[in-house]
């Protein structure tokens, strides 16, 4: 019964309370491995003991396990399922639903007449600058040729 005292009371204070995880969980395998061979089996203490110690090792054996398996799996998750789901992710935002498609396409409308506008207004621009070059040089050969009439 004292066995069985220390595995319910003294076990879980010491997972909580202790800095190292293989100790805690030693003395959590033992204790309850002492008490169930001790209580239940009616084995020797002695004998109790190594069956714990077993146990442990035993216990220890799975964990280590089912740790390096949930490791794996989610290496192997982010290593596979993320950039997949990622591009597929990206792709359906790229692709849209057809509502989505006629906004951007509106929008990319606009943009495509907003910049043809601009360019035109440039073009216009720049043709008004060649014509108001060429009147300048108009109106000074003009002035060049009346200076020369006169003299």
């Amino acid at each position: 019964m004292v066995i069985w005292t220390i595995s319910n009371q003294l076990a879980p204070s010491i997972i909580f309370c202790s800095g190292s995880w293989a100790t805690s969980f030693t003395v959590l395998f033992m204790s309850y491995s002492l008490s169930f061979s001790y209580l239940f089996f009616s084995i020797p203490s002695n004998q109790a003991f190594w069956i714990a110690c077993l146990f442990s090792s035993v216990m220890y054996h799975l964990l280590f396990h089912l740790l390096l398996l949930f490791f794996s799996l989610l290496f192997l998750f982010f290593l596979f399922f993320l950039p997949s789901y990622h591009v597929l992710f990206h792709f359906h935002h790229m692709t849209g639903s057809p509502r989505e498609k006629k906004v951007s396409r509106n929008a990319t409308n606009l943009v495509l007449e907003n910049s043809k506008a601009q360019g035109n207004d440039k073009k216009f621009m720049q043709e008004e600058d060649r014509e108001r070059k060429l009147d300048d040089t108009f109106v000074l050969e003009m002035n060049v040729e009346r200076q020369l009439a006169q003299h």
